[in-house]
């Protein structure tokens, strides 16, 4: 079985959001999958299950199935031009389907509708941040919610303890993840980062979905929104284009290892072939 180690949202080898993606000629199960990506080490592992006709994606965190993951599935849809794979990738019954925005390699999401997005938070949730500017709440696509929470200030955001999610996370179950932002000096520019405790993650180094979240946030009061930038770890940055019901964000990638698996074992002996692609 091969392997990718791809960095998205990078153009070089140890920045962005590092996303094993196992092209698979066999169908794996669910527990070999999670067994994966529980010791990857890293957010998310995506497994292309290659067919005649057409290709499934299933994508595991440390702790369960996702339903829905940009950067996996942006890692997972470069892998398939690199590998010359034409069939249609699909992803929870839905096909991925690739774009090109002024000449660059971009994803089509859907932005939130009005009914997932709310402010409407209970009291003991706010009092956890009594600094914030605003909280939202945003349904995800495992029916759980992602708390958007907005300061005022960029240095708020780099000052935040990632322990503190951790030590609430028992409290608010139904709260998938956390992602803390502010808006910077540049136009439409923001600073994020997200949390993750109930999925096995600590800090995502670069999150996609919850740029697309706030992409539907801002898109409510800012009508005129066709530019967002949201900058996150490592300087890392995901920019999306905005129009009325959709984003097509920039899909920035950079191959760092290729690995051939004994599927068997689990092995995860690496051939160390390394090869730089950018789009």
């Amino acid at each position: 079985m091969k392997s990718y180690r791809i960095a998205v949202f990078s153009n070089a080898p140890n920045t962005g959001n590092q996303c094993l993606v196992y092209l698979a000629n066999k169908v794996l199960t669910a527990s070999e999958m999670q067994s994966i990506a529980a010791s990857s080490g890293l957010s998310e592992v995506a497994f292309i299950h290659l067919q005649r006709s057409r290709a499934t994606l299933r994508i595991f965190s440390p702790f369960c199935e996702m339903l829905s993951c940009l950067h996996a599935a942006l890692a997972a849809c470069y892998v398939m031009q690199l590998e010359g794979l034409t069939v249609d990738l699909y992803l929870g019954g839905k096909v991925l389907a690739l774009q090109h925005v002024n000449d660059e390699f971009a994803i089509k999401v859907p932005l939130l509708s009005d009914e997932a997005i709310s402010q409407s938070v209970n009291i003991d949730i706010r009092i956890q941040f009594p600094d914030a500017v605003s909280l939202w709440s945003v349904t995800t696509a495992s029916h759980k919610l992602r708390l958007m929470i907005e300061y005022a200030y960029e240095k708020q955001i780099s000052a935040i303890d990632a322990s503190l999610f951790m030590d609430i996370k028992s409290l608010y179950p139904e709260i998938e993840s956390f992602f803390t932002y502010a808006s910077t000096t540049g136009s439409n520019t923001y600073v994020g980062r997200m949390f993750a405790p109930q999925l096995g993650i600590d800090e995502d180094p670069v999150n996609g979905n919850s740029c697309i979240a706030l992409a539907s946030i801002l898109k409510k009061t800012k009508t005129d929104l066709t530019k967002l930038k949201v900058r996150q770890s490592q300087q890392c940055v995901v920019e999306s284009t905005v129009g009325e019901d959709s984003a097509f964000v920039k899909a920035t990638c950079y191959v760092t290892e290729i690995t051939y698996n004994d599927v068997n074992s689990f092995a995860f002996e690496s051939t160390k072939e390394k090869i730089e692609y950018e789009i």
